[in-house]
């Protein structure tokens, strides 16, 4: 999965970034149909379907170099602005400097502490009770970063789970009674406890198999949407257990050196390239049509394009099963 093969090694992304830029290694809301509903808090939270933010702290990323920047920052805007755009769930990896808890995208660090961060989703769930919202936490850096991080979730009043087992059979009115808010709304953090479905043949640049280049917002689009597509129906088909962990369909693009190399040609970005494909419009589109039927994290680069669209989508196909 994405965590041995993503991070716990250098992967070839921050490889490429240490060889083209000389880095050193080193360790208010918009109205949407809520989740208050009985009937969806009888759901289990692992059939729940939200938007969750892919390496959500790079939305704080700021005074990296321009390449550096465009190569590592999936999101726009910081948690709150995530929150305005749909997302429910987070992609949140800390390190800990010895002195604070800040976040990172591999040996990319985000000077920006957990406690800043997580401080936005309190205050935006205090004036949006009725709504849940989950962390997804991993990929520590840094001595004692899993417990500097509990800790400073603990004192905004996040409860932390790393026993998986607690989610088994958990619905979602489980989770949102277990995080409750001492301000107002629910949140938990989750100490890995999710299956990431991770596929690196996902990228926006490549060769098909007769060697062919292919761009995901030129005329060979066709290709790699095509990949994408069917990757999320495959991990979308079936429907978990009640004992499965958390589940993730990442509905984004890859990269690798390879792919970084061919994006600096077309003078992209990972934000511009989910946005010249359009793939988060193109989600909600297929959403609307009935496609990927059983979703729990729906990850999302740049949620602030058409992120309410996919929220829109989700819960109103959401709210067709309940009904029937």
């Amino acid at each position: 999965d994405r965590q041995t093969q993503d991070r716990e090694k250098m992967h070839p992304v921050h490889a490429l970034f240490a060889c083209l830029f000389g880095i050193a290694s080193s360790l208010p809301a918009v109205p949407v149909t809520t989740d208050s509903s009985n009937a969806a808090n009888d759901t289990l939270l692992n059939s729940w379907p939200m938007i969750m933010s892919h390496d959500s702290a790079t939305g704080y990323i700021e005074l990296e170099p321009p390449g550096v920047k465009a190569w590592s920052k999936t999101q726009s805007v910081g948690f709150g602005g995530q929150l305005a755009c749909g997302a429910r769930a987070f992609d949140l990896r800390p390190t800990f400097d010895g002195s604070k808890v800040i976040m990172h995208h591999g040996i990319v660090l985000v000077h920006h502490t957990v406690h800043d961060a997580v401080k936005e989703i309190v205050t935006w769930s205090a004036s949006n009770p009725d709504e849940f919202v989950l962390l997804f936490v991993s990929d520590f850096h840094g001595a004692n970063c899993s417990d500097e991080t509990r800790s400073v979730l603990e004192a905004l009043g996040v409860k932390v789970i790393s026993e998986c087992s607690v989610f088994h059979k958990m619905t979602l009115g489980d989770a949102k009674s277990m995080g409750k808010l001492p301000g107002g709304g629910s949140a938990l953090a989750a100490f890995g406890c999710t299956i990431e479905r991770y596929d690196p043949s996902i990228e926006c640049y490549g060769h098909d198999e007769q060697g062919k280049a292919y761009v995901c917002y030129e005329g060979t689009a066709a290709y790699p949407m095509g990949r994408l597509w069917s990757y999320l129906d495959n991990v979308t088909k079936t429907a978990p257990g009640p004992d499965e962990e958390l589940g993730m369909a990442q509905a984004h693009w890859q990269t690798s050196s390879a792919s970084i190399i061919s994006g600096l040609e077309h003078l992209s970005s990972i934000l511009k390239d989910e946005s010249r494909a359009g793939v988060n419009n193109l989600v909600a589109q297929k959403l609307a049509e009935g496609k990927f039927p059983y979703l729990n994290f729906l990850e999302l680069d740049n949620v602030c394009d058409h992120g309410l669209d996919v929220l829109k989508a989700l819960r109103a196909r959401t709210a067709d099963s309940i009904i029937q």
